[in-house]
């Protein structure tokens, strides 16, 4: 269990009410955010659970989203009773469903989750996050993988349940740092709005589960080597959320870059190639930083286990004698 630290003097009753998280996997193998987890920290988390420490100032956003899910319980709140019988068919009068834990089979693994909303009418399926403004202008311009894995994880259980058939899938982000004036006054790709619903990637049937067998085959081969006394897999990329080094062309007394190149060599190219351009009668003088790469993950304070990651503290020596 998470032991809070209370640095800021944050009020006890919100302390409380992050120790009383009722969330409960139902004693399943996996869940569709586990299986996307990297399985060297669901194996660190598993291992420190007792020495995991945190600071409640860390926690707040959690807390919003608990705060969100109490939101969809009430707008359930009269149809409680029903929820299990509307998803079999027999009260059609009710067709939103919230909240309902769902369970599935899978090479002899058992899988639980559960969507926020189901929408019977339409068979949506949506799931809510509370995130920031860039959080959704990235995964509208890039796309954002985790969220296709989870609610497509979702829809394979919500159709191995009850048969019926998921058509298709949303993310409805609440935003909690959106700004109305930065939002008229930016335009463009900044939200119109505090709520962004954007619309998911429904995968085949087939694609959901080669995608679940294959997360459950790397986690389970990772706890099979390290019970045999071989090392954790190391995390990707992908899983550091890895920003590689590199270096902003700028023009004199800007912070922003012009443009970012991969290599220094690059960088000098595309220097001298724009100061070679000629405006209003006088060169103009660029130069170039070098941004330092970082693992976002490790060292932000977004994994939770980087202080048990023998990985992690590699990494940070190497740094150390750069």
């Amino acid at each position: 269990m998470t032991t809070y630290t209370n640095k800021h003097n944050i009020p006890e009753e919100i302390i409380v009410a992050l120790e009383n998280d009722k969330y409960d996997s139902g004693g399943a193998d996996f869940t569709p955010t586990s299986l996307i987890q990297s399985p060297r920290i669901r194996m660190l988390n598993k291992a420190h659970a007792n020495e995991i420490v945190k600071d409640v100032s860390d926690e707040i956003f959690k807390l919003l989203g608990q705060a969100v899910h109490s939101v969809l319980e009430l707008a359930n709140e009269k149809e409680d009773d029903y929820i299990s019988e509307v998803l079999k068919g027999n009260l059609p009068h009710y067709d939103i469903v919230t909240e309902e834990r769902l369970f599935g089979s899978v090479g002899g693994y058992t899988i639980s989750g559960q969507a926020d909303v189901y929408n019977k009418n339409d068979g949506m399926t949506k799931d809510y996050k509370v995130t920031s403004v860039w959080s959704v202008i990235y995964a509208i311009k890039d796309g954002k993988p985790e969220w296709d894995q989870q609610l497509n994880t979702l829809a394979w259980l919500h159709e191995v349940n009850y048969g019926e058939k998921v058509t298709g899938l949303q993310i409805v982000a609440i935003l909690r740092d959106w700004n109305k004036r930065e939002s008229q006054r930016r335009g463009g790709d900044y939200p119109p709005s505090p709520v962004s619903v954007i619309p998911i990637e429904l995968w085949s049937r087939e694609k959901q589960l080669d995608y679940i067998r294959e997360r459950i085959n790397a986690h389970v081969k990772a706890e099979t080597n390290h019970s045999i006394g071989m090392p954790l897999p190391l995390c990707n990329a992908v899983d550091r959320w890895a920003k590689p080094t590199v270096y902003a062309l700028k023009k004199e007394n800007r912070k922003s870059a012009i443009k970012l190149y991969p290599t220094i060599a690059e960088a000098e190219k595309g220097k001298k190639t724009i100061e070679a351009v000629v405006k209003n009668g006088a060169k103009i003088k660029y130069s170039i930083e070098t941004r330092i790469g970082e693992n976002t993950r490790c060292v932000g304070n977004y994994c939770g286990v980087a202080e048990f990651c023998d990985q992690f503290k590699s990494m940070e020596k190497k740094n150390e004698r750069r």
